[in-house]
């Protein structure tokens, strides 16, 4: 299938007893839930998954979505990578997982949810939130806007697995931090292992109804409760199934959208708590630095009241990478704890 950015993904295995790398027994640590199968989606090299598309769900779609979504599910739900789609947000599920070249290789099962608005539980980590005495982490988080208002997303090259969790070049992108602005069939996919969150900065106002999201978040692990029923195949080219069809116009399908690479933040620095639970409290602060004046964020001019933007020319890309962004972790609580998820695992 077609990777993210047409490289073949690559499961990382990390050694589980690796000499001097390996804590000591009273050092903290946070054991890794068998559900996480692994480290999230990486290319050859260790290099982070991350992609965009425009256009990302046909139109009837998109607007079948986006209408569900104003009356969304009251928590997240599951469906098993071959079930036959049962509602319109299943129905975009295997649309996503098509655009992005998802196949049985890549994930067994798919978790969604919507939100809008604020955030609620801002700057985290996504994961399997029925495990509390472990980390279980997504092998690809993805993000599909509905509209194009509000502050955008930010990613860190901050996970779990990094060696040094407190070492802000020590993630799988070094430091550099990524940032998607909101846009209206817009498809975002990262990795699902990255510290991620909202940049909204102080005094914004708060509307409810905007900056619609549907969330897709695939996983390696099978489902417990699946049903046997009607199927999908992992190939199905059925639009019914998330194909693109034989009567789709090739000019119509998604069109990737390029991640524009900046040089180094030299704008101001902001801080971002993180509060986690994953067997212990997990406590810690990130302090990272934008192309961001009082007036525009990495070239955009965002309306704290209205939620719209206005970017400058040669800034109207939606998805950036700015390097050297993070400047320091600091851990709170558990004093001690040094990351490397995966070298830990009960």
């Amino acid at each position: 299938p077609r990777c993210l950015s047409n490289v073949s993904l690559l499961i990382v295995l990390v050694c589980s007893a690796c000499g001097d790398d390996q804590a000591s027994a009273k050092e903290p640590y946070i054991p890794s839930c068998q559900h996480s199968q692994g480290p999230s989606c990486r290319h050859e090299g260790g290099g982070i998954c991350i992609s965009r598309f425009e256009g990302a769900l046909p139109g009837q779609l998109f607007e079948e979505l986006a209408d569900a979504a104003r009356t969304p599910p009251d928590s997240t739900h599951w469906m098993a990578r071959d079930a036959l789609p049962s509602n319109t947000f299943e129905k975009a599920a295997r649309r996503v997982a098509n655009v992005l070249g998802l196949g049985p290789d890549e994930y067994s099962s798919v978790e969604y949810w919507v939100k809008s608005g604020p955030p609620k539980d801002n700057w985290h980590f996504d994961s399997h939130e029925e495990f509390d005495d472990c980390a279980a982490l997504p092998y690809l988080s993805t993000i599909l806007y509905l509209d194009d208002l509000g502050p955008p997303t930010l990613i860190f090259s901050k996970t779990l697995y990094d060696k040094h969790f407190e070492d802000p070049k020590a993630g799988p992108a070094n430091d550099t931090t990524y940032l998607s602005w909101p846009s209206t069939n817009h498809l975002l996919g990262f990795s699902g292992d990255l510290y991620h969150g909202v940049h909204t900065g102080k005094g914004i106002a708060k509307h409810t109804l905007k900056r619609g999201i549907v969330l897709f978040n695939f996983w390696r692990h099978a489902l417990n409760d699946t049903l046997p029923g009607e199927q999908c195949a992992a190939s199905s080219e059925d639009p019914a199934c998330g194909g693109f069809g034989t009567d789709e116009a090739v000019d119509s399908r998604p069109a990737a959208v390029p991640l524009l690479m900046l040089g180094e933040a030299s704008g101001k620095d902001f801080v971002s708590r993180g509060e986690e639970t994953f067997m212990r409290p997990l406590n810690f602060k990130i302090t990272y630095r934008l192309h961001q004046s009082r007036a525009t964020v990495e070239g955009c001019k965002f309306d704290k009241q209205t939620w719209k933007r206005n970017c400058v020319a040669g800034a109207e890309s939606p998805l950036v990478a700015i390097a050297s962004s993070l400047k320091k972790v600091q851990m709170l609580v558990p004093k001690g704890f040094t990351g490397n998820l995966t070298a830990r695992e009960d």
